[in-house]
């Protein structure tokens, strides 16, 4: 069924805004509430609009982001580096990739002591036979994302109007410097309690969920409840991300592109133009590595990403784009892991038998049970 002007009203209003109550969608849309909630509940219904969930800020919680681009020759390997993410406990997000090569993006979320332990997992893997280390970048914690801006879009003809010559013009005349980018501050102390914890991740699984269910969950009282996932939002949670299909927009080709030598100066520029409302109206992210080097990932329609990769292209000679695989289980992003603090010291775990050892005997069990349930099968 196709999208009335009043859904694409209410879809990029939640956008902008994913924890918009119905009555203020009701007043910036002009219709009355009973006829918001109807339109909202059938996009829900139709699976156009599903509950949204918090990001959290690894900053904010003393953790460092490492990029990690994987190579590898099979499909067979492919899905054993898939599970190794799903067993590590410091794994953000991973998606397959295709182009140069063939393999895994990955984001991990480690303590900083933990970075050298993330390298032995990593090597870990290469000794089994799974992958070639293409790359391993630490983020410089300066990041931003961009959102679906369905202003641009005609649903009459399932078309985007936007001028990619222009915003080629918006990165030329940007700043080469990072002037108002806030710095992560990766020294505070964190003080956490296991309840806490647990309600930070079911926030990452749900950033809508009642406070009412987090109170028979946990036991606590409705103002305990409120205080925590208050001081939780404002503290640790990076964003909060709608949860749309954005096929019935055209927004279906997923790409990532990355330059690890572009210049610092070419890099800042087009963060920069990244802020500013002539933005590319689809959901891009940024990421700048350390030393010269930066990441983008996101979706757009088919037709505008040769655009977008030319308007790249010019400031970043060196760059190399992927088509990213987030077909069914090819794509996810990890709710958080309570179970990497301890709250006992109060400080993330970073020891090599929880960060290494542990998870790569975990992954050697499962390639040999698949192994072994492959064997019967044939026999």
């Amino acid at each position: 069924m196709p999208l009335s002007q009043l859904d694409l009203k209410l879809l990029h209003l939640i956008e902008l805004k994913p924890m918009v109550s119905i009555k203020e969608l009701a007043e910036r849309t002009g219709v009355s509430w009973v006829t918001a909630n109807r339109h909202l509940q059938q996009l829900r219904k139709d699976r156009v609009l599903s509950d949204p969930i918090a990001v959290f800020n690894p900053d904010a919680l003393g953790l460092e982001r490492h990029i990690v681009v994987l190579q590898t020759d099979s499909e067979g390997c492919l899905e054993g580096l898939e599970k190794a993410c799903d067993i590590h406990p410091y794994t953000h997000y991973r998606s397959r990739i295709y182009g140069p090569m063939t393999g895994l993006f990955i984001q991990f979320d480690v303590p900083p002591e933990g970075g050298h332990n993330l390298h032995l997992f990593l090597e870990g893997l290469h000794d089994l036979g799974l992958c070639k280390i293409s790359g391993m970048f630490r983020s410089s914690g300066i990041r931003t994302t961009t959102v679906t801006d369905l202003r641009h879009f005609d649903p009459e003809t399932m078309s985007w109007r936007y001028d990619w010559d222009a915003w080629a013009s918006d990165i030329q005349h940007a700043s080469s410097e990072l002037k108002r980018v806030k710095r992560p501050n990766r020294g505070t102390r964190l003080a956490f309690t296991t309840v806490d914890l647990a309600i930070l991740r079911e926030l990452t699984a749900n950033a809508s969920i009642g406070q009412a269910v987090l109170q028979e969950k946990f036991n606590l009282s409705q103002s305990t409840v409120s205080r925590k996932v208050l001081f939780l939002m404002q503290n640790f949670v990076d964003s909060v991300r709608a949860q749309i299909d954005r096929s019935r927009f055209d927004v279906t080709s997923t790409k990532m592109f990355l330059s690890t030598d572009s210049g610092e100066s070419a890099r800042n520029r087009i963060y920069n133009a990244f802020s500013l409302s002539t933005a590319p109206p689809f959901p891009i992210a940024i990421d700048l590595i350390e030393e010269s080097g930066v990441v983008l990932w996101g979706r757009m329609p088919p037709s505008h990403e040769h655009k977008f990769f030319y308007t790249l292209w010019r400031y970043l000679p060196d760059i190399q784009v992927f088509t990213m695989d987030t077909v069914r289980n090819h794509s996810q992003l990890y709710w958080f892991y309570p179970e990497n603090y301890d709250v006992n010291i109060q400080r993330w775990k970073y020891d090599r038998e929880w960060m290494v050892d542990t998870p790569l005997r975990v992954l050697q069990e499962a390639l040999q049970r698949k192994s072994g349930g492959h064997r019967q099968s044939r026999a």
